[in-house]
């Protein structure tokens, strides 16, 4: 497994990923935050789930649009 500060921050997260999808993950962060994107564990969180496949593209956004207005999504992803 390639080492992140994210990774240590919230290992738990990462648990269960490829180490491919844990590539992609952590460069999807670092690529962000390199334009100024604090990520919180929230973030981290759903970028980790979108990765191992728990969510569809429109649960995704959802999420991600909640996120970025504040509401809160409505029903519970499973």
């Amino acid at each position: 497994m390639i080492e992140s500060r994210w990774i240590t921050r919230w290992p738990e997260l990462f648990a269960g990923l490829t180490d491919t999808q844990v590539r992609g993950v952590v460069q999807a962060i670092d690529n962000n935050v390199l334009e100024g994107w604090d990520p919180q564990r929230a973030d981290v969180d759903l970028l980790t789930r979108s990765a191992r496949g728990e969510l569809t593209d429109a649960e995704v956004i959802a999420e991600a649009v909640a996120m970025a207005t504040g509401s809160r999504v409505a029903h519970a992803f499973g």
